[in-house]
């Protein structure tokens, strides 16, 4: 069974969700695929309420940073991203291209709430700059995809046209507006959007500007990402997270982020009670915060006045003392601190390096990764314990492998002298 993902309204969470193998399929023609993105974004805003903070569509990737408005973030994404992913599929089909099976990798895309202020200018700092750190273009704006500015957060709009493929014009608006908004934490701690904006936008200077001082290698450029083939993928393995995805996000604060461990493990556990009581046929009252069953299935959930006293499942926003000045100062001290650094999987393996090593790839033998050892033999012919020699299990059948086979049948052929048994006797 599946962790239980809390959801509750008027909470602000960072989404994610990559393409399968990571591979580039939000890549080709970007500006038109992203315009189409940004339209079904739309609708899916419009249908479910969520209010849109930051959206940027990287090449195998999309992050959001949201907040819903009621206790229907699993449906927003669901909305999103299946749209999205079938409309990719006609893009890709369209302009010539083997479409997928499935766009996205499987499940519903990662979410996690983001609790306190710490959180959530993080989350927007590390969305925002993404493009940058990922080494594909050295300022934000020169990114050719969907990028948001942060300044849409004082109150403005996209609109983006109705795109010319899948989506039928009989039931569908000509245009659709993407409405922005700062998140309610933020705003009442900082006292207005502007200030907030103001702020991130200095932490995208500071992280500009160390990337530029520390860069060891071009950024890959505006127009070669947009002629990424949409099959292509990074060089590396993917990284994977130990233990379960994380569902909520604390910065700076000890004491609250294990409060929030111990309530989620709590909120768990209560909600495995009560699905083991209602498959036993019993009666079952899930924790507040229960989605998927209470949204497919009309199951019993107890009522908000149950959240007094917690904090990862009770309505937004948190119910906390805004920060002093002296808070404030020193969370911006932070932040610019650490905008400032530069790790190297932000210079030399980002994602524009993995995709550049991965251009010319070609398998190899003597490279291949599914390989047994033995003994190596001596003069002899002895096996000799200790050495251990690598033989491939992978056979050699591409061109690289079969050249270096002709090459060593050649050089041989050259070196060694014919036996007599192969040299054909003469004519009577």
């Amino acid at each position: 069974m599946t962790a239980m993902r809390i959801v509750v309204e008027n909470a602000t969470y960072a989404v994610s969700h990559r393409c399968v193998l990571r591979k580039l399929f939000l890549t080709p023609l970007m500006p038109a695929l992203h315009a189409g993105i940004g339209y079904l974004l739309a609708a899916a805003a419009e249908a479910t309420g969520i209010v849109v903070h930051n959206l940027v569509v990287m090449p195998n990737h999309i992050h959001l940073v949201v907040t819903a408005t009621e206790a229907n973030l699993s449906t927003f994404k669901r909305l999103f991203f299946g749209e999205v992913g079938k409309f990719v599929k006609v893009f890709l089909s369209e302009h010539g291209f083997e479409p997928p099976e499935n766009v996205f990798a499987a499940g519903a895309g990662h979410h996690e709430r983001l609790i306190g202020v710490a959180a959530q200018m993080t989350a927007l700092h590390y969305a925002d700059v993404n493009t940058i750190k990922a080494g594909l273009v050295e300022r934000v704006e020169q990114y050719p995809g969907l990028s948001t500015d942060l300044g849409l957060m004082n109150g403005g709009a996209v609109r983006f046209d109705r795109p010319t493929i899948y989506v039928d014009g009989r039931y569908s608006p000509d245009r659709r507006d993407v409405r922005f908004g700062a998140p309610p934490d933020l705003v009442a701690n900082y006292g207005s959007s502007r200030k907030v904006v103001y702020r991130l936008q200095r932490l995208r200077h500071f992280k500009e500007k160390a990337l530029a001082a520390h860069r060891k290698r071009p950024v890959l450029g505006a127009l070669a990402v947009t002629r990424m083939h949409p099959w292509s993928e990074p060089r590396s393995p993917r990284r994977f997270r130990r233990g379960p995805k994380p569902s909520f996000l604390v910065v700076d604060d000890d004491e609250l982020a294990e409060r929030c461990a111990l309530e989620t493990t709590h909120i768990r556990e209560r909600y495995r009670d009560a699905r083991l009581a209602l498959l036993a046929g019993e009666e079952a009252v899930f924790p507040y915060g229960t989605n998927k069953l209470r949204v497919e299935h009309g199951v019993t959930v107890e009522p908000v006045e149950a959240t007094e006293g917690f904090v990862v499942n009770a309505p937004g926003p948190v119910r906390a003392k805004p920060l002093s000045r002296d808070a404030l100062r020193t969370l911006h001290t932070r932040l610019r601190e650490e905008a400032q650094k530069v790790t190297p999987e932000e210079d030399e393996d980002n994602l524009a390096a993995r995709l550049e090593r991965g251009r010319a790839d070609e398998v190899d033998r003597r490279d291949a990764p599914n390989v047994r050892t033995e003994p190596m033999p001596n003069a002899e012919g002895d096996r000799v314990d200790g050495e251990l020699h690598k033989l491939v299990v992978l056979r050699g059948s591409t061109a690289t492998a079969r050249r270096r086979r002709r090459q060593q049948q050649l050089a041989r052929a050259r070196s060694e002298p014919p036996d007599a048994s192969d040299v054909e006797p003469p004519f009577d």
